[in-house]
């Protein structure tokens, strides 16, 4: 794997749920794809943030797309951008199930 770079997690060809861990440069199986706030990722329900835009563990409003809460957050994740979860798997990330849109964003709540 030293050739491989992801940041968060990912999941192997046996279904494995693999993890990167940062702060100590290595890689773990997990028994979910977890989030910066150390909970599950969920579709539906996580999204990542720029915590100097929307605080982490805030509650947000997404037009089109729902409630969502700001669990995660990422180095690559900068300014007015919001990773909304849906799920793993390329597919999943491909047009017309989700891709790149600009929506306006409430925040709820910290």
């Amino acid at each position: 794997m030293d050739r491989v770079y992801f940041q968060g997690s990912g999941v192997a060809v046996g279904g494995e749920v693999v993890q990167y861990e940062s702060n100590n440069a290595c890689y773990y199986i997990s028994s979910c794809p977890l989030t910066a706030s150390g909970q599950c990722a969920q579709v539906g329900t996580t999204i990542a943030v720029d915590p100097a835009v929307i605080p982490f563990r805030g509650t947000v409003d997404i037009e089109t797309i729902g409630i969502r809460k700001a669990l995660d957050k990422g180095g690559l994740i900068i300014g007015y951008h919001i990773d909304v979860y849906n799920g793993v798997g390329q597919a999943i990330c491909k047009p017309p199930n989700w891709g790149n849109f600009y929506a306006v964003v409430r925040f709820l709540s910290y």
